[in-house]
């Protein structure tokens, strides 16, 4: 796979705009992106162009081991809570340890630190299907990304060979309105092929709240294809019938 290059000062700004809270370009979000994916699929992330900008790290970087479960979780949430502005500007709601596991990325590449991940089973089905939600929120067409996103067709040509959930069908429990959904990401366990909680696309429905197309959490139950499904993501407040 091709090494992805960043310039040293695109990183530099992407790191300051984090650790403000700050809208990111679409260009620096897309950098993000890329850097948090190389990162899990332990691709060769090289900076360039290094200017005479004085870093200073607001994250304490004493420690050299990512944990990729906190990471793949930041990555979900960066596809979660993107939205764009009326300037097409990005902001993503990623806080606590999930944006620490950001800065922590791009504190130890622009100090050029080596650093190394705890041993996990990466699902690159959950990958690509961030990858294709993201850049479709960005407007970007599917073709596209084929034609000319090298990590896209990267990542399909892995995911033949990785058993997924994705697209799996599953009759709801106790409700009425909402019958069927279909899963779309791990919400816990990504290094795992197993899970108990996900996010789901809910595809049979008369419900008014939760049309067909909408995004819900739910809870697999076990040794059947049927899910609990809830309002939030921590699966503590469940769906009623309407």
């Amino acid at each position: 796979m091709k090494k992805l290059v960043v310039s040293y000062f695109n990183g530099y700004t992407i790191y300051e705009a984090i650790s403000a809270n700050k809208v990111l370009s679409v260009k620096q979000f897309e950098y993000l992106l890329h850097i948090v994916m190389y990162t899990l699929l332990k691709e060769k992330i090289v900076y360039t162009e290094k200017r005479n900008v004085e870093f200073i790290s607001r994250f304490d970087s004493s420690t050299t081991v990512l944990n990729p479960d906190l990471l793949l979780k930041a990555l979900y949430y960066m596809d979660a809570t993107m939205s764009l502005d009326d300037l097409d500007n990005v902001s993503i709601g990623v806080n606590g340890v999930y944006k620490e596991q950001l800065l922590f990325i791009l504190t130890c590449l622009l100090q050029d630190k080596c650093f190394s991940l705890k041993k996990f089973r990466v699902n690159i089905s959950f990958l690509e299907s961030v990858y294709v939600s993201v850049f479709t929120k960005l407007k970007t067409e599917k073709q596209d990304l084929l034609d000319g996103g090298y990590l896209l067709t990267y990542l399909q040509r892995l995911s033949k060979k990785d058993k997924s959930l994705v697209n799996k069908s599953y009759s709801v429990v106790g409700l009425k309105n909402i019958t069927e959904v279909s899963f779309y990401t791990k919400y816990d366990h990504f290094d795992k092929e197993y899970c108990t909680k996900g996010r789901f696309v809910v595809t049979e429905s008369t419900s008014l709240t939760y049309p067909v197309g909408s995004y819900v959490f739910g809870v697999i139950q076990s040794n059947r294809m049927a899910v609990l499904l809830y309002k939030d993501s921590q699966c503590v407040s469940q769906i009623e019938n309407e």
